[in-house]
Formats: structure tokens, C-alpha cells, sequence
């Protein structure tokens, strides 16, 4: 399994409702489910109309939307296609903080795609890549770190999740500007075994996200 592209998606969230004849407001909504992230999203349009009512965490927005279906008081945050899925009345529309809410997908393949591959020409492309170190070590994720530093690397993101095999240890994901085809990218993979427990890279992609700046600076989104 690899990455081989990523896709940007905008995120517009809705209020959802069974029909009711005033403007949704603390007096007659007696709950608010959707995803805790959503939550987060909309924490400005939730504070100035629905402030105090009970936020009830469930596992997606569709999710929530199901359950407001059948419970005439609550109401949910979910997108337009969930309304429609379910029947429900968009009571508010836009409600997330920010206009240009984002959720970026990977994706995955179990072999290359032409996408994929390596265009010299362009240099655009990105690599995601996984690795442990002995925690134990004092400045072991710093020595790691340092070796894209040294290969001229450029770091775009960096997050950790535990690795489920020894409590307390983690497996940190990095994305850096540059190919896995790349001289400097193969140097610094081969660099990292001097100071991680593991490693493994996951793929190299065409980096979107600098496309999709370019496309609004030039009016294009």
C-alpha cells in the first residue's frame, strides 16, 4: 500500500432539522449532535445562536443527521447532501468559521498510478514517510529530525500517533518537499537508519496544495 495523491475537498457545514416554524434558538432546540470536529468548526455560528444547548459527540455528521430524523427537538451539523439523504430541513447554511474550510484526502494504492511518478521538470512533488526512535535516547527525534535539515528537505507537516506496540511510543509521519526518486530524498532515507528504530516511506505525490494557491492567487478558485 502507498500514497500516490492527495485531494483537497471544501467543507460547507449545514444546520439540520425536522421542519419547525421558528428560527432554531436555545428555547427550541434541546440538543446538537454531529462529529467533535464539526463542533470545533462552527464554534462562532454556535455561540452567538445556540449557546448553552447540550452538544452530543457521534461518530460522522450522516450520523447525526440519522438521528435528528427520528428525534423532533435536536438538530444536527452535517452537510446538504445529508439533508438530502435524510429528509431533513437545512434550517442554517455556511456555518462553519472559516469560508475556506478544508479537508485534504490521501491517496491510496496498491501500485504506482502515473501520478506518481517523479517529474523532473516540475518539482513539485511531496513525500510522506514513517519512522520510530529509541525514546529512551535523549535528542533521538531531534537528530532525525536534523537529517532532512542537512539534505536541504524542506519539513511541510509532522504528527505522531502511538505506535500500539510498546506503551509510550510513537510513530511520527513527515511530509517533505521532493521525490523518492530523488538523489537527496535517497540519502536522506538511507541517513535516517543511523537514527530510528525504523522507517518506511509511503510514497511521493504530486503536491496539490501549492497548485490550489497558485489557482486562487490567479482567480482560478
Amino acid at each position: 500500500m502507498q500514497v500516490v495523491g492527495e485531494a483537497y475537498l471544501d467543507v460547507h457545514h449545514c444546520l439540520l432539522g425536522l421542519p419547525r416554524p421558528a428560527p432554531p434558538s436555545p428555547a427550541n432546540v434541546t440538543k446538537i449532535y454531529s462529529h467533535p470536529q464539526a463542533f470545533g468548526q462552527c464554534e462562532k455560528f454556535l455561540t452567538k445562536h445556540l449557546k448553552g444547548v447540550e452538544r452530543v459527540d457521534v461518530s460522522s455528521t450522516s450520523k447525526a443527521a440519522e438521528i435528528v430524523k427520528k428525534e423532533p427537538g435536536a438538530v444536527a451539523i452535517a452537510s446538504r447532501v445529508a439533508s438530502e439523504v435524510h429528509g431533513l430541513d437545512i434550517l442554517a447554511q455556511n456555518i462553519e468559521d472559516s469560508p475556506d474550510n478544508t479537508t485534504r484526502f490521501l491517496v491510496l494504492s496498491t501500485e504506482g498510478t502515473q501520478e506518481s511518478k517523479y517529474d523532473k521538470r516540475e518539482r513539485r512533488d511531496k513525500t510522506l514517510m514513517g519512522f520510530t526512535i529509541d525514546h529512551t535516547q535523549p535528542g533521538a527525534l531531534c537528530d532525525s529530525l536534523k537529517v532532512f535539515k542537512d539534505h536541504g528537505l524542506n519539513l511541510t507537516s509532522i504528527a505522531s500517533r502511538p505506535s500500539r506496540v510498546t506503551p509510550w511510543n510513537y510513530i511520527f509521519f513527515v511530509e517533505f518537499s521532493g521525490n523518492k526518486e530523488e538523489e537527496c530524498v535517497k540519502d536522506a532515507v538511507k541517513a535516517m537508519a543511523d537514527y530510528c528504530l525504523g522507517n518506511r516511506v509511503w510514497g511521493s505525490f504530486r503536491d496539490k496544495q501549492k497548485r490550489l494557491a497558485a489557482d486562487v492567487g490567479n482567480g482560478r478558485g
